[in-house]
């Protein structure tokens, strides 16, 4: 098995975590068994200039990724991340530190205003993995997502349900946890990389959305 790392959001650590590099551990043979991939995408919002880039101790590995693989980046992406590294981090050091607040008010605005969801803050990354195990509970989500199911004959997860019910009650749309594995079911992914005003009121929304929701106001 080859470990394919993909560390492109290893800027955004959470305060009291640190970053390790899969190439810096210890084993080297298990770093020889494996890719990094990184990019300036996340950190700096370049994700348009389509310039990523992927390294590895084991050069068979490189050179049979280069023989499959043509390169696709552009000149103004080369140019942006250029600039990007060697003058962004003053603004890189104040994002992450808005990002780690953003998780903190993320989890005391939940703890203390919407009993039905759970967090946790997490150790990096902008995005909340929040458990909505008791939502699915409380709007029969199950069963809908089972009833849906058998009428379309295609699969309808509780977290579909879960997602629908906040776009049309909250006007907030979630990543579905189940689309990351079986691990994800019963969550949902929350992208908080943005104000703290645009954050607040996602959290008001959401928390109006369901300080009573049932079956009936799922449909």
């Amino acid at each position: 098995m080859v470990v394919l790392a993909d560390e492109i959001h290893c800027d955004f650590v959470t305060k009291g975590n640190k970053y390790t590099p899969f190439c810096t551990l210890p084993n080297k043979d298990i770093v020889r068994n494996s890719l990094t991939f990184k990019a300036a995408s996340k950190s700096f919002g370049l994700a348009a200039m389509k310039c990523a880039w992927f390294f590895s101790d084991n050069m068979d590995y490189v050179a049979r990724v280069k023989a499959m693989n043509k390169a696709d980046l552009t000149t103004l992406g080369m140019i942006a991340s250029r600039a990007a590294y060697t003058g962004g981090e003053e603004w890189l050091n104040q994002c992450v530190d808005y990002i780690d607040g953003n998780h903190d008010f993320v989890e005391s605005y939940v703890r203390a205003n919407i009993p039905l969801l759970k967090v946790v803050k997490p150790q990096g990354t902008y995005l909340s993995w929040v458990d909505v195990s008791q939502v699915i509970e409380r709007i029969g989500a199950k069963e809908m997502a089972a009833e849906a199911s058998k009428a379309s004959g295609k699969t309808v997860t509780p977290e579909t349900i879960v997602e629908r019910y906040l776009v049309k009650h909250a006007r907030v749309q979630l990543n579905q946890g189940a689309s990351y594995g079986n691990g994800g079911a019963g969550r949902m992914r929350m992208n908080i990389a943005t104000s703290r005003k645009t954050l607040e009121l996602a959290l008001s929304n959401l928390a109006s959305a369901l300080r009573s929701p049932s079956r009936s106001s799922a449909i």
